[in-house]
């Protein structure tokens, strides 16, 4: 049972299968563009590595091309491109607004995933987090911050930033309510990226899911779920 938020309730729940491998995805086909020597950032350092040689791949999509860029971990070529296509396809079956509007690019890397470099257009996909990833709950909050945060995404901007738009906190001041710690803790980017998540599970996927935790988010987060139901372009549809 849901405790009040007087009482400290928690809405960030690990919640499987908001994204499926049998869900249908925008990705047309994936082609190999060599390799590129480049910096990486790795999660755990927080900083970038050592000059890497990169495996380099176009992803096709319906509307657009994404840049996809492997660790050499993840080589020969044929196992870098197997990896490759299952992020991009995984991208694909997220809404078309948060990833077609303004991603640019994948890296994808040995490692937990930091969530906290989701900017620029960047998905950032680690190993160790793709159990995450391919059920959907992170890939959400990565495309929450790369469509929609205060980061420096690529202009023009379809969707407006949700983290500093006077809507936004105003929702927020009448929620008076966070539905995970991380979110209370970072207000101005990841209580939108949890809420993306949040509120594709409430309205696009509501079967998906247990309805006390659909109760949960229209009972705590109204005024959130509102502002993105208004969004242009925001969508349940992959394509």
């Amino acid at each position: 049972m849901w405790t009040s938020p007087a009482h400290g309730a928690d809405l960030g729940l690990h919640i499987p299968n908001l994204i499926t491998v049998d869900d249908s995805t925008a990705l047309d086909s994936l082609r190999s563009v060599g390799r590129e020597k480049t910096s990486f950032w790795l999660s755990e350092e927080k900083e970038f590595t050592d000059t890497l040689s990169l495996f380099l791949f176009d992803a096709f999509y319906d509307t657009l091309v994404l840049r996809v860029k492997a660790h050499p971990d993840y080589g020969p070529a044929d196992s870098a491109h197997a990896a490759a296509n299952r992020s991009a396809a995984a991208v694909g079956r997220l809404p078309h607004s948060l990833f077609a509007v303004s991603g640019r690019e994948i890296q994808i890397y040995p490692g937990t995933i930091n969530t906290g470099n989701q900017c620029h257009g960047i998905f950032h996909i680690g190993t160790e987090s793709l159990s995450d990833i391919y059920s959907g709950q992170e890939l959400l909050q990565a495309a929450g911050l790369v469509s929609l945060t205060t980061c420096d995404a690529p202009e023009p901007r379809t969707i407006p930033r949700l983290s500093d738009s006077p809507a936004w906190l105003a929702a927020q001041e009448a929620d008076g309510f966070f539905i995970s710690p991380l979110a209370r803790a970072y207000p101005e980017q990841f209580d939108v990226a949890e809420t993306t998540w949040a509120w594709f599970a409430a309205r696009c996927v509501p079967e998906r899911v247990n309805p006390w935790f659909v109760w949960g988010i229209e009972t705590y987060i109204p005024h959130r779920l509102d502002v993105m139901d208004d969004l242009p372009l925001l969508s349940c549809d992959p394509y």
